[in-house]
């Protein structure tokens, strides 16, 4: 376990899903809103 690079990639995933999801003019707190905290939660933890 290596905290700073894994919690490095777990965000990394999240900024990738926010870029995918964003519908143009949609702000990053209303998409993460639409990501949901299980599914944000998903995504910081998958390997």
């Amino acid at each position: 376990y290596r905290p700073g690079y894994d919690a490095a990639r777990g965000v990394g995933r999240i900024a990738a899903a926010i870029r995918e999801a964003r519908f143009r003019g949609e702000t990053t707190a209303a998409c993460l809103t639409k990501l949901g905290a299980a599914g944000v939660t998903e995504l910081y933890r998958q390997e």
